[in-house]
């Protein structure tokens, strides 16, 4: 165990679902490429899609980003506790910042080049691509961005807990008393995610991203330095979220936290549904509004003046209505797979063979983050020679991908200094 394993209280079933959370990312990243839709967004797309993984996508992301910032939400309090404010930004550097400036020059050409060898231009070498096209064309932070965001959030975070200091015992508060009525808290709280959604995706539309814009140059705030503006808010608020649940201490409460658990498979349930609902929808009335950014497109051909403003408030009503039912169900979906998370891994006996893998994963999981892109999309386009059904190919790379970028990660978890990097946060 490292010093600050040995200063931290850790909460198993958070570690875990991080653990989780991040599997899953790896397992969304191994179908990316054989998405009909959004696989042209992907670093690396096959030539043999389908729709299925469309489905799965957009389950996936609904997923991933919320619960994500959660479990690091939850440790900033108490590992400045545990290291001071000094030592936690130091382990934040090494953490975040060593792997985002390491990353996107060595990382992130691997990750870009086999979709511009296979359909732009296959002329030029790696070593071609990487010295004279990567940095002046396809700068960016690719799945890195996480590390930025975290730094960020946890900025802001702090921040805001200076300047409004009873805000999180506030909420704290209400999330211990939420176990004991949790439907009123359950449904402020999605009306809310609904509301941000909603507002933040017609503001800045569904696949934009946003940054230091008049700030930074245009290629750092774009590509190096953005977040996704239409779920960027409500990244936050988990993030918030996560640390005012830790704060609270809830699941010590046995009288609340038992009838809670109780209720895991009524919550997987409802996930199902909601899950289905969210999928089905977006899939289907894709081209048909409910993606549809009219109005960030008005605003910024418009440039945001008074003039784009009042364009784009004419566009609300036959605009709106298709995005908000699409962001009112990801609000939904977003926050009942969190609680249902939370209900099926608190409980967990640490004699049992799930609690081990969930424990393996939650130590392996940043390096699997850091690792497993580059052996998954090299595999995805070595496999584009072979005529393979797609579920083959996804499965190839779910597999290889993931048990090799765990093995490596145990590896390197042995090794001093670079264990720093790679365990735990």
């Amino acid at each position: 165990m490292t010093n600050i394993s040995n200063k931290l209280e850790r909460v198993p079933f958070i570690d875990h679902m991080r653990g989780f959370i991040f599997l899953l990312m790896a397992v969304d990243h191994a179908l990316h490429a054989y998405a009909a839709n959004w696989g042209r967004y992907a670093f690396y797309r096959d030539y043999d899609r389908t729709y299925i993984f469309d489905a799965l996508y957009l389950f996936n992301q609904s997923a991933i980003m919320p619960v994500l910032f959660f479990t690091f939400g939850a440790y900033v309090l108490p590992k400045i506790s545990a290291l001071g404010v000094k030592g936690f930004w130091k382990d934040r550097f090494v953490k975040h910042v060593i792997p985002f400036m390491l990353g996107v020059p060595l990382i992130l050409p691997l990750l870009s080049y086999p979709k511009f060898h296979e359909y732009d231009n296959p002329a030029p070498s790696y070593l071609e691509y990487w010295r004279d096209i990567f940095f002046s064309e396809k700068l960016q932070a690719g799945p890195y961005w996480v590390m930025y965001a975290i730094v960020l959030y946890t900025a802001v975070f702090l921040l805001l807990n200076k300047i409004v200091p009873k805000l999180l015992p506030w909420v704290s508060k209400h999330i211990k008393q939420a176990f004991c009525s949790p439907l009123r808290f359950f449904i402020i709280f999605v009306l809310f995610s609904m509301v941000v959604y909603g507002l933040s995706d017609l503001r800045w539309g569904a696949p934009w991203w946003i940054g230091f814009r008049n700030i930074l140059p245009d290629f750092m705030h774009g590509q190096l330095f953005s977040l996704q503006a239409s779920k960027f808010i409500m990244n936050f608020v988990y993030f918030f979220l996560g640390a005012a649940f830790m704060t609270s201490k809830a699941w010590e409460d046995t009288t609340a936290w038992k009838p809670f658990v109780n209720k895991r498979f009524i919550l997987l349930g409802a996930t199902i549904i909601a899950g289905l609902a969210y999928t089905l929808y977006a899939h289907f009335y894709f081209a048909d509004g409910a993606y549809d950014y009219s109005i960030y497109k008005t605003l910024r051909l418009g440039q945001e003046t008074a003039e784009a403003w009042a364009e784009a408030f004419m566009l609300f009503p036959q605009v709106a209505p298709a995005v908000l039912i699409r962001t009112s169900l990801l609000g939904l979906l977003a926050f009942l797979q969190l609680l249902t998370l939370i209900a099926f891994l608190g409980p967990q006996s640490k004699n049992t063979k799930w609690y081990a893998i969930w424990s393996s994963a939650a130590a392996c999981c940043w390096g699997i983050f850091i690792i497993h892109d580059p052996l998954m999309i090299w595999g995805q386009f070595i496999l584009t020679e072979y005529s393979l059904h797609f579920s083959i190919k996804f499965a190839i790379i779910a597999v290889v991908g993931i048990s090799s970028s765990w093995l490596l990660t145990k590896q390197f978890l042995k090794i001093n200094y670079i264990r720093k990097v790679f365990e735990l946060d």
